[in-house]
């Protein structure tokens, strides 16, 4: 992949290959970049640490962005792997500022496991569809409590003053 968002004009590519043997091949090709509108910009995700465990507190993931030309827009969660887990297709066209929410759900319903993740956003130009826009951006998921060991005072002890001194471990 070839990101090109300022690199118009005419341009030369040649690629080079030399297989184990020593053979060698090569090939060119001459291409002209023409300028391309910017159609999304100023995408986030809130919060960097999505956990979607019913309490209430970060269960959402906010993706908020820009669009300047109305657009069909395709939302993808991604694992680390790249794979993806959750997909939604807008069904109507969109431009503006945007929000789009996800619950944490995998597409089959279940709930996605702890890690690192991204979500994508494409948007294709409504007039053309092949002019498409396409930004990436990672958060974790983590509905995993900590771990929590209470090394002192231990269990049912008796302690003949008020003041108590606690010590443990958080994983």
């Amino acid at each position: 992949t070839w990101q090109t968002p300022d690199n118009q004009g005419r341009w030369s590519i040649t690629l080079n290959a030399e297989d184990e043997a020593g053979n060698r091949g090569s090939t060119h090709v001459q291409i002209e970049l023409l300028s391309r509108p910017i159609l999304l910009t100023g995408m986030s995700v809130a919060p960097a640490y999505l956990s979607p465990n019913g309490d209430g507190l970060q269960d959402q993931l906010k993706v908020d962005y820009e669009l300047f030309e109305p657009s069909q827009v395709t939302y993808e969660i991604l694992a680390a792997n790249s794979n993806p887990v959750h997909t939604f297709v807008s069904p109507e066209e969109l431009t503006g500022k945007q929000q789009w929410s996800w619950d944490g759900l995998a597409s089959s319903g279940g709930a996605v496991a702890d890690g690192r993740y991204s979500c994508r956003v494409t948007a294709a130009l409504s007039a053309d569809q092949n002019l498409t826009h396409v930004e990436e951006l990672s958060f974790v998921v983590d509905v995993s409590p900590p771990t929590l060991l209470i090394n002192s005072p231990g269990s049912d002890a008796y302690l003949p003053s008020s003041r108590v001194t606690l010590t443990g471990v958080v994983n």
